[in-house]
């Protein structure tokens, strides 16, 4: 039994690496400026994996969605 378990185990943490694995090529894309790629792959991880890192994604949705917003807003006008 205590070798099933163990077998179960890895399989557990091989699932939540790959999940990992998912949510850092969203977050690279952000990184390197690719603001609605990124976003578009959180919301879509998010969906596929609602229960995984779900506090984490929520933030790392969120703040994008503020990048975007900021990067679409007009600049201010010079004095």
């Amino acid at each position: 039994a205590g070798k099933v378990k163990n077998v179960r185990e890895i399989r557990k943490i091989k699932k939540e690496i790959a999940y990992d694995d998912e949510l850092a090529a969203s977050i690279e894309l952000v990184s390197s400026g690719k603001l609605e790629e990124g976003l578009k792959g959180l919301e879509a991880f998010k969906v596929a994996h609602p229960k995984h890192r779900a506090e984490d994604v929520d933030k790392a949705i969120a703040g994008v969605k503020a990048m975007i917003a900021e990067a679409s807003a007009p600049a201010p006008a010079a004095k």
